[in-house]
């Protein structure tokens, strides 16, 4: 059966009330937004990949080129000719996420190399995010190592001097205060932890017992520098390259306060080339020593989480949980992991 909806732009609404004495330009954006964003009727708010194409297709009826991305578990995400970027939030939990991001990049907007992605307006019904289109593609691991070791060298340096600028962009006090406004419903990394390490009990006693030892590294180890504002989700499906050259970098939507060797250790993933690399930049701008060894143990206590969530859940074909056992078995052999 065929529907249209009346697609209804919200960009800014009132522009006295915008303009008014008081507050800075970017608060009042984000008070406004705050506001057309909360669901004020009964229609559709959600949309299916159907319906999400069928909103494209009005919207943009001359464009050349309508792409959707449809994999993402929060978004189905929509790509028009290069140059925006709509986001369809799946359910509440997804749209209160997106809100969240939106708190958060109101912040970081003067950060252009790599690009980030610039909020242009929202929708409410249905709901949707317009953004600006991030350019680049995606490299894998395999791809990122399979580059000259002095290639290699150049990315591990980009991404360490986006950390720093994101860490010196970002106030601890401003994302505070977005977790206070518009709150994205994720587990705090203390209690994630707690429970799927410290209170959960592992199959194999010599699985628990490395569960349980590197939880203890953890709970020492994750407080030992300055708090900073961090990505928090920096693999490599959040980076977008061009030439082998870092170009951009996208979902904002983990953005919490933590720790420099939080932020690395995903590229304990990638290798040690990449990551001792990463640690001497960071170093080398920020004037801060860098413990690799708690990136390790960050990267490990995250891995061995995920297994024991999707373990206990009964998720054992879950793409999490195989990375898990994959991550685990290279990282400590002792034990045999997925079994």
């Amino acid at each position: 059966m065929y529907f249209s909806f009346k697609l209804q732009i919200r960009i800014l609404p009132d522009m006295r009330s915008f303009f008014k004495v008081g507050k800075s330009v970017s608060e009042r954006f984000c008070d406004t937004l705050m506001t057309i964003m909360k669901p004020h009727s009964d229609k559709k708010l959600f949309v299916d990949v159907a319906t999400a194409r069928q909103v494209l297709t009005e919207l943009y009826p001359n464009a050349n080129s309508i792409k959707l991305v449809e994999s993402g578990y929060d978004n189905i995400v929509g790509l028009v000719d290069e140059k925006y970027t709509l986001r369809f939030p799946r359910n509440e939990e997804a749209r209160a996420r997106n809100l969240y991001e939106v708190n958060i990049l109101k912040h970081i907007q003067g950060i252009r190399v790599p690009h980030v992605p610039q909020v242009l307006s929202e929708h409410v019904e249905p709901q949707y995010l317009l953004m600006t289109y991030v350019p680049g593609e995606h490299l894998s691991t395999a791809g990122l190592l399979a580059l000259p070791l002095d290639q290699q060298t150049e990315v591990a340096q980009e991404l360490a001097r986006f950390m720093y600028l994101l860490h010196t962009t970002l106030a601890v006090a401003d994302v505070v205060t977005a977790h206070e406004q518009s709150d994205p419903g994720d587990e705090e990394w203390n209690d994630y932890l707690r429970k799927t390490l410290g209170e959960q009990t592992l199959p194999l006693p010599a699985q628990d017992v490395l569960a349980k030892t590197y939880y203890e590294r953890w709970k020492g180890c994750k407080s030992s520098h300055h708090a900073v504002a961090v990505h928090d989700d920096l693999h490599m499906d959040n980076l977008l390259f061009e030439g082998n050259h870092l170009s951009g970098v996208i979902d904002f939507g983990d953005t919490k306060v933590g720790v420099v060797e939080q932020e690395l250790r995903q590229l304990f993933r990638v290798g040690d080339h990449v990551l001792d690399d990463a640690i001497v930049e960071y170093s080398r701008l920020s004037g801060l020593p860098i413990d690799k060894e708690s990136v390790a143990v960050w990267a490990i206590v995250q891995e061995l989480a995920a297994y024991s969530l999707r373990y206990f859940r009964g998720d054992t074909d879950h793409p999490g949980f195989v990375r898990s056992c994959g991550y685990l078995n290279t990282w400590l052999p002792e034990v045999e992991w997925g079994k």
